[in-house]
């Protein structure tokens, strides 16, 4: 950290290392800290930064610097892998002042105690659509609903807008409805930004799962922004920098088909939270989707695989090869594969011929990097 002056004291701050996991709990206790040591002294604003190792303090560490007219001092943090020490050093003289340690201990106290306690609910809203691309799913939610702590509308208009047409030109171009969905629901946090991450995960994972239950490629459209006492989030008709046409469009809002949810929604919502394996099984499915939607057919089957393997992981466990007693290899990739497709295909003939096809086609595009000889991407 430049410009950083050598302290001329140093206090221990507590005897032991704080239970503190830096990896997942550090960014919620700075921000409790932070918040604390505003409680006590008066506070305008903060830095932190990185110091290397100096022979007054031979460890690399982190220098908190309050903005402060009552506190001078700095605050120095060496996260271990377990715990993390904290000691305040200052450079206004070479004794120890209570006054530039005491509020430190109480913020550091105090943020400790608040980790994972004080964590507060915030409403927001997000909007889902179908993922403009080469395929149309013109599917509308029929009305409004709730699936799980989600709360779901119709958006009152459907989406118009205008893409590369499917062969390649500079002078035309296509037009693409959609019918997006307004999702209402509440994440908790320490803060927004917290909270807003943990909303963007249940909108993407509402967008996985309506992929899986209508067909299509229904993405994460708008994100989720903090519900406050303005008006209701209500989605364009077009994007704002789309000009409109000079002459009236045919009005598509008759095209769609009108779906409600699926009554087995919930049951599954419920499966996803309590099995991350299946979540992340339809998570990768979602993105072969995207890639597809978007003409990446090549990859978009790597990710179907993946997602088909997942599943197959839960039936099974891997073999070690015995062509030697050094041989290390795991082997029996396939066999899980074909266990995962038994689930929905009985025919055992035509399971293996899916098999034998879908796989080659993974493996001659994860290994040798050749593309779908069909279409070339």
């Amino acid at each position: 950290m430049q410009g950083e002056e050598t302290p001329t004291w140093l206090a221990t701050v507590l005897p032991s290392p704080l239970d503190v996991s830096w990896q997942q709990e550090g960014d919620e206790w700075l921000h409790h800290m932070w918040a604390a040591l505003g409680e006590g002294v008066s506070v305008t604003g903060h830095s932190m930064g990185k110091q290397e190792a100096f022979p007054e303090f031979p460890f690399a560490h982190l220098v908190l610097v309050p903005t402060s007219p009552e506190l001078q001092s700095r605050l120095r943090l060496v996260p271990l892998q377990r715990g993390l020490v904290a000691v305040v050093t200052g450079v206004d003289g070479p004794d120890i002042e209570a006054t530039q340690v005491e509020p430190w201990v109480t913020a550091i106290e105090e943020a400790s105690r608040r980790v994972g306690q004080h964590h507060q609910s915030f409403d927001w809203v997000a909007v889902v659509g179908s993922l403009p691309g080469r395929e149309f799913y013109r599917i509308a939610l029929a009305s409004e609903t709730r699936l799980g702590s989600l709360q779901l509308s119709p958006a009152k208009y459907y989406l118009t807008e205008y893409l590369s047409s499917s062969t390649p030109s500079l002078s035309a171009r296509a037009s693409y409805w959609s019918w997006p969905i307004i999702v209402e629901g509440s994440s908790t946090g320490y803060n927004w930004p917290v909270a807003a991450t943990a909303a963007s995960r249940m909108v993407h994972r509402l967008a996985a799962l309506l992929s899986l239950e209508w067909g299509g490629c229904w993405i994460m459209r708008e994100a989720p922004a903090e519900r406050g006492e303005g008006p209701w989030l209500e989605t364009p008709e077009r994007p704002w920098w789309v000009k409109p046409p000079e002459t009236p469009e045919e009005d598509q809002a008759d095209s769609f088909e009108r779906k409600d949810i699926a009554e087995w929604s919930d049951e599954a919502a419920s499966v996803l939270d309590a099995d991350p394996a299946i979540e992340d099984a339809l998570l990768v499915y979602h993105q072969g989707l995207v890639l597809q939607q978007e003409g990446h057919v090549s990859f978009a089957m790597i990710a179907f695989v993946a997602s088909i393997e997942a599943i197959g992981a839960k039936l099974g466990e891997l073999e070690r090869c015995t062509c030697c007693a050094e041989c290390r290899v795991k082997i029996g990739s396939s066999k899980r594969f074909q266990k995962a497709l038994a689930l929905v295909i009985d025919d055992d003939n035509r399971r293996k011929a899916l098999a034998n096809t879908v796989y080659g086609r993974r493996s001659t595009t994860a290994h040798p990097a050749n593309l779908d000889s069909r279409c070339g991407n």
